[in-house]
């Protein structure tokens, strides 16, 4: 008799239901811690590469001159296209007050990355006597042009534009890193 109950009972017992509930729950805990770590290290790696950047254009600022026409510097132009914070190397041309961007140069950071700037910045084809004194990016920097934030050395290494705080966050709003730069050139990540 007792062989006929078991056989007939096709259904999962209470405590069977249980243990595969409580794997679900282990398994999307998982997923969700991995998805929060891997955004935090987006975040991070962004501030790391646009610090590496910024050192590149010191490097380049103090030991070379564009074309070698003393009317031309080097810059770093970051901007926002289509929801992706990009960076790209550029030379700026005192004459022309205009930028060429190196496209060669673009670094285009995760989609899951903000950034907000705190500092001050020229604005595209603008005087050095023009410049924007409180640069505040809020929730993100701005399109590409006029309200890019355009960050210039001196032959010195001096920072003449884009100073100020970077700060990078993950898309849920929870700052990972800033990357501070001087006026007179010295930068750090945190």
């Amino acid at each position: 008799m007792m062989r006929l109950l078991h056989k007939n009972n096709k259904a999962y017992s209470l405590v069977e239901m249980l243990i595969v509930l409580a794997i679900i729950g282990i398994a999307a805990t998982i997923s969700l811690i991995s998805i929060t770590v891997i955004n935090s290290a987006r975040a991070k790696e962004a501030s790391v590469v646009f610090d590496s950047e910024v050192a590149n254009i010191i490097t380049k600022s103090k030991n070379m001159t564009p074309d070698n026409d003393p009317n031309k510097c080097y810059a770093l132009v970051m901007y926002n296209e289509n929801n992706k914070i990009k960076v790209c190397q550029a030379v700026y041309d005192k004459s022309t007050k205009s930028y060429t961007y190196d496209e060669d140069s673009l670094v285009t950071f995760s989609s899951r990355v903000s950034v907000s700037f705190d500092g001050s910045s020229f604005k595209a084809g603008t005087d050095p006597e023009e410049l924007v004194a409180d640069y505040s990016g809020g929730s993100a920097v701005k399109d590409k042009g006029d309200e890019a934030v355009f960050i210039r050395f001196d032959k010195k290494g001096r920072c003449v534009s884009g100073y100020g705080t970077f700060k990078f966050y993950k898309k849920n709003g929870n700052q990972i890193a800033r990357v501070t730069i001087r006026q007179n050139g010295s930068h750090e990540s945190k």
